[in-house]
């Protein structure tokens, strides 16, 4: 159900330019996905996201809660990718929510080797009414 009504929103993106919002989020996102990353860089990632922020990854049955648990697995995972490389495919933005369809080329660390990795994800963000993202749904 949930990849048909995916599949359905993402027809076809209103525009050629993703809005301001998507292309801060990915941008941020990217940022914390480079070898040499820092917690600045996840602060800088997670000033888009309310307090209360949920994340949510149903694939692997992950939820995490606040935004201070968020913060401790991005920095847990720190380092094990490199060159990130994401891009917007498609997007679509309703009120309060903003889904995006997106391409990842990444190396990724494969004990002391590093691995080529292409992947499309697609978040689906929950926005409060300024805004600020307050829950993420990460299908990869």
């Amino acid at each position: 159900m949930t990849g048909l009504l995916l599949g359905t929103l993402l027809l076809a993106s209103p525009s050629p330019e993703p809005p301001a919002q998507a292309r801060e989020f990915i941008t941020r996102f990217a940022a914390v996905q480079q070898g040499k990353a820092t917690p600045s860089d996840v602060d800088r990632f997670l000033e888009l996201c309310t307090d209360e922020l949920v994340y949510e990854h149903p694939r692997v049955g992950a939820v995490i809660r606040g935004k201070a648990e968020v913060r401790k697995g991005l920095l847990g995972h720190l380092g094990e990718t490199r060159s990130d490389q994401t891009r917007v495919v498609e997007w679509l933005q309703g009120p309060n929510v903003l889904t995006l369809r997106i391409e990842r080329i990444f190396e990724a660390r494969d004990g002391e080797a590093w691995k080529a990795v292409r992947r499309g994800s697609v978040f689906v963000l929950d926005l409060d009414p300024s805004g600020r993202i307050r829950r993420i749904l990460d299908f990869w």
